[in-house]
């Protein structure tokens, strides 16, 4: 459907150009770090619904699928494994990953040059590549459109509560941690932060920004501040002037429980999720058409109409492919016959007259 695809692609800069836009070129203060980690939050969130629109188009192409394989059109396998259908989504995917990325990336002001910008890339793609795999895998359990997005959107909005956007791992209670680690947003989340965060020679917080959110942020003059200084240093044995860093990239992720697991790990988790949902589809999908027989299965009237139309069509041509070959042959054969017969005249008339010379001949001779 180019339609669709020329909307959801049409959609999908103009979303990375709103959040660029309310998030623009970000500076290196406290605050604006703060809000690079709210930036990383929306996008995590937005990645998953973006491929929540590709629902209705996958939905089509299932009942398309289970009808013909239910006919033994050709296997299941077959179809899953098909070069054509790799070819379709991951062009898709690899064009709407670009597209984000590079509307996302730069606007802002992210770290990282083109390296940062290669795996900012790679994590968009792999959560798209992830997101359109448990869209899938819903579509294979819940065949009805309304039902299947409604439980997509609560599924999404619940895993954000558990993938430490909102309550970090070391505040999530124990009974939930569990979800916490099956949460899909959470790998995407966590790595995108490892990717602008994950350098100790990057200071966030300096001994003179401490005070900023307290009510010592407008005070002056600055000597006052750097008194409070000395002050916490005699307090901590350490010497903490207005320069020295106090909190690196590596810290503000130890601070949101993001340590346990690294920037690769997610990365790989993800795909690993996006493969594990596609067999989960194709089990489905395995044990769906036994039932297609007893009417569990409503197909679009609209695509029976042209199936049978097409089948139509080749039945006819078929007809005049096979009575154009029977004229064919019996021309054939009657100018075999044809022939045949004039030989056979020859002959006979070449008989004759050989009989009649000799005839000739013989009363000559009497």
């Amino acid at each position: 459907m180019p339609e669709v695809f020329t909307c959801r692609f049409g959609a999908t800069p103009i979303t990375g150009i709103i959040t660029a836009s309310l998030f623009w070129q970000l500076d290196n203060s406290p605050r604006e770090y703060q809000e690079r980690v709210t930036f990383f939050a929306f996008v995590t969130i937005a990645d998953y619904y973006i491929c929540s629109d590709r629902l209705a188009i996958i939905l089509q192409e299932r009942n398309i699928m289970l009808r013909e394989t239910t006919y033994n059109v050709y296997r299941l396998y077959s179809y899953w494994l098909s070069v054509s259908d790799a070819l379709t989504w991951l062009s898709s995917l690899l064009l709407l990953s670009i597209t984000y990325s590079v509307t996302t990336f730069w606007a802002p002001g992210l770290e990282g040059g083109f390296t940062g910008f290669s795996i900012y890339f790679g994590v968009i793609l792999a959560s798209f590549w992830a997101g359109n795999s448990y869209i899938l895998f819903l579509s294979g359990l819940l065949p009805d459109t309304s039902r299947a997005y409604m439980i997509i959107v609560k599924t999404l909005g619940s895993l954000v509560l558990f993938c430490g956007v909102y309550v970090t791992r070391n505040e999530i209670p124990l009974y939930w941690i569990r979800i916490h680690y099956l949460s899909l947003k959470k790998y995407t989340y966590h790595a995108l932060m490892h990717n602008e965060f994950d350098d100790p020679t990057r200071c966030i917080v300096t001994g003179i920004e401490v005070f900023d959110g307290t009510p010592f942020v407008g005070t002056e003059p600055v000597g006052l501040k750097e008194q409070l200084l000395r002050g916490i240093s005699h307090v901590l044995g350490k010497n903490i002037t207005s320069w020295t860093c106090t909190t690196t990239g590596p810290d503000l992720l130890k601070q949101r429980g993001m340590a346990d697991i690294g920037q690769w790990e997610c990365f790989w988790i993800t795909n690993a999720w996006g493969i594990f949902f596609r067999i989960l589809y194709f089990l489905c999908c395995l044990f769906m058409p036994h039932s297609s027989g007893k009417g569990d299965l409503i197909f679009d009237p609209e695509v029976e109409k042209t199936a049978h139309r097409l089948r139509k069509e080749t039945r006819i041509r078929m007809r005049e492919q096979s009575s154009t070959a029977s004229l064919g042959l019996n021309l054939a054969v009657n100018l075999l016959n044809s022939s045949n017969d004039s030989e056979q005249e020859e002959i006979i008339m070449a008989n004759n007259n050989w009989t009649l010379g000799e005839l000739a001949a013989s009363d000559l001779i009497q």
